[in-house]
C-alpha cells in the first residue's frame, strides 16, 4: 500500500533560556535590494546561529557591544556585522561573488563533463549519519490570509545529504477558519524528509542529480552559468538544468558544487503543474488540480564534514472541494514551510513517549504530547524571528484553533477527522466506539482467545528540560488510540473497566510527582525513577485485568472503583450506572 500523506480540506462541525539582549535586521541584495531568505546568521561571541526568514528578517540574541556577527549564503560575499550597542536594527547588503567567467551565458555544445560532474557529486555522497538539533516551521496562506502555522522542534537524523528520521521534541499548531473551514497541512514534515537528494523519489518529479549519465543526457539540458571563489577562496559552480520534457515529471533548477572535492552546496528544484506528489485529498468529493514545487536544499562544510543545513520547502496546491456537487468551492493554498538544523553539538532531551509507528502525520504527534508553555516561553531561540512577531501573534489570535485545546476532549469528537486521537487524563469519561479496527499488526490467529481482543495502551509522558540551576518536568498521563483497541461486547461494565484503569494509571503518576518534588531532580534519579514508575504500572495492571477479568468480576471491579474514590474522587461505577461503590 502507497504511503501518502494526507493534505485536505474539511468542514468544521540545544537550547538555552533567551537572551535579552538582540540584535534584529534584514538581509538584501545590494543589486536588486530583495530580501534574502533563510541565509545564516551567526554569533561569533555567543557561538549561536540562525536563519532569516522568508522575509530576509532575523533576530540574535547578542552578549553586548563588540559582538562579531557573521551573515552568508551560498553564492555571496560573506559579510561581518559588529554589534555597537547601540542600533538593534540593521540592513545588510550581500553582494554576489564575483565571477570568474564572461557573464555571458555558456552553453557548450557537448555538457558530457557537466553530466559527469553531476554522477560523480552521486558517487561520492558522503554516507556519514549524523543528528543534529532542528526547528520546522509551515505556514499556509489562501489569498494572503495565513490559515496554518506549525513550529516544532526535533532531533533530526541524517544519512549523507537526506534527513532519515525525525524525534519531536515539542511542537505547536494553529488554524483560521476561512469561509467555514480548515485547511491542514497533516504531515508536511514527513514530504520534506520523503524527498531525497539522490535516492528513488516516488511522489515527486525527477531530478538530474538521482539519474545515470545516459538518463541525463535524455532528459535534461545542462549550462554552467557561474564560476566563483568563496570565502575560503575555493571554486564554485553553479549549474542550470532543464528538462527536455515540460510536461511535470521532471524538476527544472539549479545545483552549486565544489568541483573538486564533488561537494553538493545548494540545490534548488522546481516544478510548476507537478505530475508527481505526495499529497491526497481526505474526501473523494475533493481534488487536488495543481501542484507547483519551489524547494530548495543548504550545505555547509563543518570541521571537513559537509552538514544539511536547511531545506525550504515551498508548494501551492489548486484544491477544490465537495467537486461537483453545489457547494464546490476552488481554492489556491500556498504553503511554505522550512526545516533548519541548528545545533550539530547539543541535542535535546526527547520527551519519555514511544510512538509504534514513526509515520505517524505531524497533528497526530503534536496532538500526543501535552503542550509545554514552558519550553515555548524559554527555549525558543531558534525560532525563525519576525519583524511583526506573526507566529506569536497567530497562535495568540483569539479566532484560531491551537493544539492548546483542539485535541481536548471537548473538540475530540466535534471534528470528526481527530477521533482517533491522543487522550490526556481528565476527569471527564471517556467511550471507546463499537466494532473498532483489528490493529494492522494482529493476525486473525492472534485474536483467538479474549484477553487477546482488547488492549488498552496508556502511557506515562515525561519531559525534562534543564531551568538554569533547576529542572523543570512535565508529566502527563496519555491514552494512545494507535495501540489501543476493544474488539469484545460494549457496554456500561466495559466502559467502567476501561474508565478506572485509566484513573489508577493517573494515580501512580500523581504519586509520582510528589515523589519527583522530593528527589534531587538529576537526569540519572528522574529516570531511575520513572523506570520504577513503568515497572510498577505494568505489575499494576496484571493485577488488575487479572482480578477483574474486564469488569465481569463486580466485586472486584468495586474495590477497584473504591481504590479510584480514594485517589482521584472519581465514582465510576456510579457514573456509569452499576450500582457500586
Amino acid at each position: 500500500m502507497k504511503s501518502q500523506l494526507l493534505i485536505f480540506f474539511f468542514l468544521l462541525s540545544a537550547c538555552l533560556p533567551a537572551q535579552n539582549l538582540m540584535m534584529e535586521g534584514r538581509i538584501l541584495n545590494k543589486s536588486s535590494g530583495e530580501p534574502i531568505a533563510y541565509a545564516n546568521v551567526y554569533n561569533k561571541n555567543l557561538l549561536k546561529g540562525t536563519i532569516s526568514n522568508g522575509d530576509g528578517f532575523f533576530r540574535i540574541p547578542v552578549s553586548g557591544a563588540g559582538d562579531s556577527v557573521m551573515v552568508s549564503f551560498v553564492g555571496y560575499k560573506k559579510q561581518c556585522i559588529i554589534f555597537n550597542g547601540k542600533d538593534s536594527f540593521y540592513r545588510v547588503f550581500l553582494e554576489t561573488m564575483p565571477q570568474l567567467l564572461s557573464e555571458v551565458l555558456i552553453a557548450a555544445p557537448d555538457d558530457a563533463w557537466l553530466r559527469n560532474l553531476l554522477v560523480d557529486c552521486r558517487k561520492r555522497a558522503p554516507e556519514a549519519n549524523t543528528c543534529a538539533g532542528a526547528y520546522y516551521e509551515l505556514k499556509s496562506f489562501v489569498q494572503d490570509q495565513q490559515v496554518e502555522l506549525v513550529e516544532s522542534f526535533y532531533n533530526v537524523n541524517m544519512t549523507g545529504y537526506d534527513l532519515s528520521s525525525l524525534d519531536l521534541k515539542a511542537g505547536r499548531l494553529a488554524l483560521k477558519p476561512l469561509r467555514h473551514g480548515l485547511f491542514v497541512s497533516m504531515a508536511g514534515s514527513r514530504a520534506i524528509t520523503m524527498l531525497k537528494m539522490f535516492g528513488d523519489n516516488p511522489y515527486f518529479p525527477q531530478s538530474p542529480l538521482e539519474l545515470s549519465e545516459g538518463k541525463i543526457k535524455k532528459h535534461y539540458y545542462l549550462e554552467l552559468i557561474r564560476k566563483f571563489r568563496d570565502d575560503t577562496l575555493d571554486s564554485l559552480y553553479e549549474i542550470r538544468f532543464s528538462p527536455r520534457d515540460t510536461s511535470g515529471f521532471f524538476f527544472r533548477g539549479r545545483v552549486w558544487l565544489n568541483p573538486v572535492t564533488r561537494q553538493i552546496m545548494r540545490v534548488n528544484l522546481q516544478c510548476p503543474h507537478s505530475k508527481k506528489h505526495p499529497f491526497l485529498p481526505i474526501f473523494n468529493t475533493d481534488e487536488i488540480s495543481n501542484v507547483d514545487f519551489n524547494i530548495s536544499k543548504t550545505f555547509r562544510v563543518h570541521n571537513g564534514r559537509m552538514l544539511f543545513d536547511h531545506t525550504d520547502f515551498r508548494y501551492s496546491i489548486d484544491y477544490i472541494s465537495r467537486k461537483g456537487t453545489t457547494d464546490e468551492m476552488p481554492y489556491r493554498v500556498a504553503t511554505s514551510a522550512v526545516f533548519y538544523a541548528f545545533d550539530y553539538e547539543k541535542l535535546f532531551s526527547i520527551p519519555h513517549f514511544p510512538f509504534k509507528d514513526d509515520h505517524i502525520d505531524d497533528y497526530k504527534k503534536i496532538s500526543a504530547l501535552p503542550y509545554n508553555e514552558f519550553f515555548w516561553k524559554n527555549y525558543s531561540d531558534y525560532r525563525l524571528s519576525d519583524e511583526q512577531h506573526l507566529n506569536e501573534n497567530f497562535f495568540s489570535d483569539t479566532t484560531t484553533i491551537t493544539n492548546v485545546h483542539l485535541f481536548s476532549q471537548q473538540r475530540v469528537f466535534s471534528l470528526g477527522l481527530f477521533e482517533n486521537s491522543f487522550l490526556q487524563w481528565s476527569a471527564k469519561r471517556i467511550l471507546f466506539k463499537e466494532n473498532t479496527p483489528v490493529p494492522s499488526d494482529k493476525r486473525i490467529g492472534d485474536l483467538d482467545f479474549p484477553a487477546d481482543q482488547y488492549n488498552l495502551s496508556i502511557k506515562i509522558f515525561m519531559d525534562i528540560n534543564p531551568d538554569q540551576d533547576s529542572t523543570h518536568i512535565l508529566t502527563a498521563t496519555i491514552l494512545d488510540p494507535m495501540e489501543s483497541f476493544y474488539l469484545l461486547p460494549m457496554d456500561n461494565t466495559t466502559h467502567c473497566f476501561i474508565n478506572i484503569w485509566f484513573d489508577l494509571v493517573e494515580a501512580e503518576r500523581r504519586r509520582f510527582e510528589k515523589e519527583l518534588e522530593l528527589s534531587d531532580k538529576t537526569v540519572i534519579t528522574v529516570q531511575k525513577m520513572y523506570d520504577a514508575l513503568l515497572f510498577r504500572i505494568e505489575t499494576l495492571k496484571q493485577q488488575y485485568m487479572k482480578e477483574t477479568e474486564r469488569g465481569t468480576r463486580p466485586e472486584e471491579l468495586k474495590k477497584w472503583n473504591r481504590v479510584v474514590f480514594r485517589d482521584l474522587g472519581i465514582d465510576n461505577m456510579g457514573f456509569f450506572h452499576l450500582n457500586g461503590n
